[in-house]
């Protein structure tokens, strides 16, 4: 299950964080994520591997991309959701876990930010 700490939103600064996933395994997560997605219906999002972030977005017109949320491997066993603010800035939400709770906890209570607008 994924746990929470706390912090502006919940969470720690992601400048104070140490990411440390294996960029070949950041591979396959993205891979699965976007198989993923598609299998739920959400179409209209891309994933993007940007260093140890996995960034979902949306392709709004007129070709804008639209951060979504962003999953962060911070070890080969844990990973951080992170959402943006209204200005597109990056807010860690505190949640932290497995691979498969955190992709459970954004197609569940998240789902919200991953709906077609």
């Amino acid at each position: 299950m994924a746990t929470h700490f706390g912090g502006p939103l919940g969470g720690i600064p992601s400048k104070t964080r140490q990411d440390n996933m294996n960029p070949m395994m950041l591979d396959a997560y993205r891979e699965d994520l976007r198989a993923r997605l598609l299998a739920h219906g959400l179409h209209h999002l891309a994933v993007d591997k940007r260093g140890s972030h996995l960034v979902i977005y949306a392709l709004e017109p007129p070709g804008e991309k639209v951060n979504r949320a962003r999953l962060t491997g911070e070890s080969s066993s844990t990973f951080a959701l992170s959402l943006p603010d209204r200005h597109g800035r990056w807010q860690d939400t505190g949640e932290r876990g497995s691979w498969e709770d955190l992709i459970a906890l954004l197609l569940g209570q998240f789902n919200w930010v991953l709906g077609e607008w």
